[in-house]
This record gives structure tokens, sequence and C-alpha cells, in this order.
């Protein structure tokens, strides 16, 4: 029998083998210099290489693979699987259940319609040890006007995992 994956580990996993390259929130540029990877906002139910200003490879752009849980779980097990020549500088996951742990939160954090529902937990908290300026920012975080802490961003600024705040009142219930 198949376990379904668990999206608190794939948060952390997210955040240990994806964030660098990825960000969680549509409005981060394409081409921006932090990121390799385009923005996965939406991804479930998207068209694959369909990021407007990204450069995907050939393989990717021309395909008409949509993601979702059974292609996202194929691309994470191997990437030049599915796309020859894909860009991405990825360390492939061995083991199915992190590959699981990953889809399961992707499909929540990528979705804002279930983001508020399904993460019970929707606090991100940073990594390590952060510098001053980090941890200023995780205090001002935590502040209620705030809101839920749900997107992870890679602060250059202040090099380490920055959090950033979304309102809950946006998010559709």
């Amino acid at each position: 029998m198949r376990r379904q994956g668990d999206a608190r580990l794939g948060k952390d996993l997210f955040v240990k083998a994806c964030s660098h390259c990825h960000s969680l929130q549509e409005e981060v540029h394409p081409s921006s210099p932090r990121l390799r990877g385009p923005h996965l906002s939406g991804l479930v139910g998207r068209h694959a290489g369909s990021i407007r200003g990204f450069p995907y490879s050939q393989d990717m752009r021309n395909s008409h693979l949509v993601w979702e849980a059974r292609t996202l779980l194929q691309f994470l097990r191997n990437p030049n699987d599915v796309f020859a020549g894909t860009k991405a500088p990825y360390v492939h996951m061995k083991k199915s259940s992190d590959r699981e742990d990953i889809v399961a939160f992707l499909q929540v954090a990528t979705d804002p319609a279930r983001k508020c529902k399904d993460l019970k937990s929707p606090q991100i908290l940073p990594r390590e040890a952060s510098p001053s300026g980090c941890q200023r920012t995780f205090q001002e975080m935590q502040e209620p006007q705030h809101g839920y802490i749900l997107n992870i961003l890679h602060s250059t600024t202040v090099g380490c995992t920055n959090l950033v705040a979304t309102n809950q009142d946006s998010c559709q219930r």
C-alpha cells in the first residue's frame, strides 16, 4: 500500500532542497538573480514550461505535460527522465517518501485556495540560528497584524531564510 505524503515534512524538504531556486510567490520576477527556477505559485494544474520570461529547455517548452501529483513525483525522481536537457541543477530524491512529502506540500502551498485550510501550522521557522537582521525580521513577522506566514523566500540582503507574511483575510476559504 502506498503512503500518502505529509505536507509538514514536505515543507522542511522544500526549504532544504528547493527554496534556493524556487519561490512560492508569483510576484517574484522570472529573471530574479536569486532564483534559477520558475516560481511555483499555481503549479498543480499548470502546463510545464509556461511561465513567461523563464528560459526553459526546449523539451519542456514543447511538452504538453500538466503538473499534477503523478508528473511531479516522476520529475522529482529524475528530471531528465521527464525532460531531456532540463536546466534544473538537481540532486535526485532517491526516497519515494521524500518525493511524496514534497508533492503533498506543493499541492497545498502552491494553491491559494487551499493554503489557509490545509496548513494547520502555517508558520515556517528559520532553519538555523540567524544574524540579527533575520531574527528581527522573524520577530516582526510574529506580530498579529502580519497574519499567517506562508511563503518562503531566501533573502540575499540578510543572507538567511527570510519569512514573508500574508494577511489571512486574503486567503480564499
